[in-house]
């Protein structure tokens, strides 16, 4: 699902401390349960820039008038 922001959203920016391209560029699909996360440097020496801001939205906003509900299914 994908709910890209609007005009007048709310939300914050958190940016890291360091470049995030070569994680972002690098990314794998980590298998969590083997303990197989693995670190990667930096891109740059790039700091606190703003291409590395990850936009965080959905707070303080007005109560939504849609909504879209996943439940769990059963299969026999």
């Amino acid at each position: 699902m994908i709910c890209d922001p609007q005009v007048n959203d709310f939300g914050y920016v958190t940016v890291s401390d360091r470049d995030i391209s070569a994680l972002k560029a690098n990314r794998v699909t980590a298998n969590y349960s083997q303990g197989s996360i693995q670190a990667v440097s930096p891109g740059s020496w790039r700091k606190y820039d703003l291409a590395d801001g990850i936009y965080v939205g959905g707070c303080l906003n007005v109560a939504p008038t849609q909504y879209l509900q996943f439940n769990a299914v059963e299969l026999y």
